[in-house]
C-alpha cells in the first residue's frame, strides 16, 4: 500500500500516534496490547519518508511479524533469519543497489555474530522499528548493545550520504575486547563507548572525521511494546536512550532521579517520579488504552480459580512436592543464594505444581540429587476438564504454561483436536496455525491451542478462540496481559474469559504475591502517562 492508502485503512489512533511520532522522529510506542502497533509503525515509516528500513525483534515473533508487515507495505522485504554467513553477506551486497527495502532480522541474531552488524551499518539504515521492546530491557544484552549500535553509527557522509566507516578502540582498563580497532562506536565487551581513532574523508572532499556526530544516517527509531516496564522503572530506560539520548543519556543518572531501590538490583518509582518522568518524555512516549483510542470490544473476564490440595488422590504429587520444597528451604537456610539460583528452584516448583514427570534436581556440580517421576497432576487434570467443558460448548480454547511437557500431556489427552506450538514447532505448522487461529471459523483445523509463553505469548492474534487458561502464570503481569490479549485484539466480536487456576499452599501463592507488587508499581506509572490520552484528543483537531 502507499501512503494515502494506508491513511485510508488505519484507525484514528493509528494515524495519530504515527503522526505524532514522525514529528519528534523517534519515540516509544507502548499501546494497550491489541490496538494494532504494526499497522501504526509502517504507516510511521511512510510518513518519515525514510527508505532504507530495517525491522527487528526477537526471534519467536518475527514470522508473525513479517506477514502482518507484508500486509500493508509493497517495499520489498528482505529476510536475513536463518542464513549461512556466505549466504546473508550476498544479499546484504546486493541490497546496496535497491531504492528502497525494508530489512527483516531477529534481535539474536547479531548476538552469535557481530560481522552481521557491520553488514547492516553498511546498508545506512535510515529507520528501524523494535517489536516487542521491553526484550532490550537489560542493557548488558548483546540485543540491546546491537539496536545501540545500529542507531548511532556515524556510517553517513553529512555532505552526499556515501557510506564512511570510522575505525574506533576500546580504552577502558581491563576490557575483554583488548583495545583493537573495530568499526563500532560502543565497546561489543563492556559496552562503554570508544575512543574515537580514523576515518577517511569522503571521495567528494568532505572531512567526515570534523563532523562526525552528523554522519548518523538513521533519522528515527520507533520501539513498540505493550509492556514498557515489566518488573523495575529502570526497565524504562533503554528505550528512553534509543529515542530520547540528548535528554536520558545515562542510566546511573535515571535511576538516581527517578528510582529508589529497595534491595540488590530491585526498584520503585520515587514519590512524584512517574509525573516528572512522563513530562520530560513528552510527546515521544504514547500510551493508550483501548478506551483513549476509541476501540470497542466485547468484555473479556478474568476468573481465578482457587483450589486446595487434594492429599487423597494427588498424595504422591503433593508429598514429593513438600520434599522438594523441604531440600529447597534447607539450601536457602543460613547463606546468599545467587539470584539465578533462586529462579531455578522457584521454577523446579511450579514443574512440580504443573506437571511433575522428568523432573531432575542436580547439585552444583551437576549431579542428579533426585529423579521425580510422578505421571499425575491436579492441576492438569482441572486444565483438562476445563478444555473438555468448554469444547462442549462449541468454544475454542488457548492455554499457556512455560513448560512443554504439560502441553504435550494435554495433546497426548486431547488427541487430534489439539496443536502444540512452541519453540519445536516447525515454519509451515506455525503459518497455518496461526491462520486457523486469526478468525472464527466454521470448520477449523484444531479446537485447542497448547501455546508456549516464549513462543506464542507476544504479537500473535489468536482471536478465532474466546477461552484463555494460564496454567502456570508468568513472572510478570505485563506479560501476562501479553497472553490474555492474544483472544482478545481488534477483530474480536465475542465475549472472552482468562481462566488462571491456583493450587494454595503452593509457589502459586508466591507467584500471585509478586505479581501484586509489580502490578501496583505499573499501574501507578501508567496513571501518571494517561494525561496524554488528554492531549491526543486535542491534537484530533489538528491532525
Amino acid at each position: 500500500m502507499n501512503k494515502p492508502q494506508l491513511l485510508a485503512v488505519a484507525l484514528n489512533h493509528q494515524t495519530m500516534a504515527a503522526k505524532q511520532l514522525v514529528r519528534v522522529k523517534s519515540g516509544i510506542l507502548a499501546d494497550e496490547m491489541g490496538l494494532g502497533k504494526t499497522l501504526t509503525s509502517v504507516l510511521w515509516l511512510e510518513l518519515l519518508k525514510a527508505s532504507r528500513l530495517l525491522v527487528t525483534a526477537p526471534k519467536e515473533v518475527t514470522s508473525n511479524l513479517k506477514e502482518e508487515i507484508a500486509k500493508w507495505t509493497n517495499r520489498p522485504i528482505i529476510d536475513l533469519r536463518g542464513l549461512t554467513k556466505i549466504a546473508r553477506d550476498t544479499i546484504i551486497d546486493a541490497v546496496k543497489a535497491l531504492d528502497t527495502f525494508i530489512i527483516l532480522i531477529n534481535l539474536e541474531a547479531w548476538s552469535r555474530d557481530s560481522s552481521l552488524l557491520s553488514g547492516l551499518i553498511s546498508l545506512r539504515i535510515e529507520a528501524i522499528v523494535v517489536d516487542e521492546a521491553h526484550h532490550l530491557n537489560n542493557t548488558k544484552t548483546l540485543a540491546f548493545k546491537g539496536v545501540r549500535e545500529l542507531v548511532f553509527a556515524a556510517n553517513s557522509c553529512p555532505k552526499c550520504a556515501a557510506l564512511v566507516t570510522p575505525s574506533y578502540k576500546c580504552s577502558r582498563k581491563g576490557c575483554a575486547s583488548g583495545g583493537g580497532l573495530n568499526r563500532f562506536r560502543y565497546c561489543m565487551s563492556c559496552g562503554h563507548m570508544q575512543a574515537f581513532v580514523s576515518v577517511a574523508d569522503c571521495d567528494c572532499g568532505y572531512e567526515v572525521g570534523k563532523d562526525l556526530k552528523n554522519a548518523l544516517s538513521v533519522m528515527g527509531i520507533l520501539a513498540m511494546t505493550g509492556t514498557p516496564i515489566l518488573n523495575n522503572p529502570s526497565d524504562l530506560w533503554p528505550l528512553l536512550f534509543l529515542t530520547y539520548p540528548d535528554q536520558f543519556p545515562s542510566k546511573k543518572d535515571y535511576i538516581d532521579r527517578y528510582c529508589f531501590p529497595v534491595g540488590g538490583n530491585r526498584f520503585v518509582f520515587r514519590p512524584g517520579a512517574q509525573k516528572k518522568l512522563v513530562t520530560k518524555m513528552g510527546n515521544r512516549y504514547i500510551q493508550r488504552s483501548r478506551e483513549d483510542a476509541g476501540i470497542r470490544l466485547p468484555p473479556q473476564t478474568v476468573e481465578i480459580l482457587e483450589y486446595e490440595k487434594d492429599m487423597r488422590q494427588y498424595a504422591e504429587q503433593w508429598e514429593a512436592y513438600k520434599q522438594i520444597e523441604d531440600y529447597f528451604a534447607i539450601e536457602l537456610e543460613g547463606e546468599v543464594v545467587p539470584f539465578t539460583e533462586v529462579v531455578v528452584q522457584l521454577t523446579r516448583l511450579r514443574q512440580m505444581v504443573t506437571w511433575p514427570d522428568g523432573i531432575q534436581i542436580r547439585d552444583e556440580s551437576g549431579e542428579v540429587l533426585r529423579q521425580v517421576n510422578i505421571g499425575k497432576s491436579q492441576k492438569l487434570d482441572i486444565v483438562h476438564e476445563k478444555i473438555l467443558e468448554y469444547l462442549e460448548c462449541g468454544q475454542r480454547v488457548v492455554a499457556f504454561s512455560h513448560h512443554t511437557a504439560p502441553l504435550r500431556e494435554l495433546q497426548r489427552r486431547l488427541g487430534s483436536s489439539a496443536v502444540v506450538y512452541d519453540g519445536s514447532t516447525n515454519v509451515d505448522l506455525r503459518q497455518r496455525i496461526r491462520r486457523d487461529f486469526a478468525a472464527h471459523h466454521k470448520y477449523p483445523t484444531w479446537q485447542t491451542l497448547l501455546c508456549n509463553y516464549r513462543s506464542a505469548g507476544e504479537s500473535l492474534t489468536l482471536i478465532g478462540a474466546t477461552q484463555g487458561i494460564i496454567i502456570d502464570e508468568e513472572w510478570s503481569p505485563g506479560k501476562s496481559k501479553q497472553a490474555y490479549r492474544r483472544i482478545d485484539r481488534i477483530g474480536q466480536t465475542q465475549e472472552t474469559r482468562i481462566h488462571v487456576p491456583r493450587i494454595s499452599g503452593t509457589v502459586d501463592d508466591w507467584l500471585a504475591n509478586l505479581n501484586k507488587f509489580k502490578e501496583k508499581m505499573a499501574a501507578e506509572f501508567n496513571e501518571m502517562a494517561d494525561y496524554q490520552s488528554d492531549i491526543l484528543r486535542a491534537m484530533r483537531g489538528e491532525l
